[in-house]
């Protein structure tokens, strides 16, 4: 499990987890696409990604989101830690 805060205008690419991916906003507002299919999550809903489902997690540019995101089994947070320090990197070059 991962509390997050995710910037403002943040686009993830396309990816897919081996388990299952519960994502629950705690503020802002997060869209995420699911199999081609937008979703716009705020405060207080949650969303559900299935092993096998394409997902894209989408951040309005009007302000963060701060998110509780759930793997079950436990392996996406590497995927997670993997995307963040990418974005890391991209963003001080």
């Amino acid at each position: 499990m991962v509390e997050a805060t995710l910037p403002a205008g943040m686009l993830s690419p396309s990816h897919t987890h081996r388990s299952v991916e519960i994502i629950y906003v705690l503020s802002g507002t997060c869209e995420h696409e699911v199999n081609g299919k937008l979703y716009r999550l705020t405060p207080g809903m949650t969303g559900i990604v299935r092993p096998g489902d394409h997902v894209r997690h989408i951040v309005p540019k009007s302000g963060a989101a701060k998110v509780l995101i759930i793997w079950a089994p436990a392996s996406g947070r590497r995927s997670f830690e993997t995307y963040t320090a990418w974005r890391s990197l991209r963003s001080s070059q």
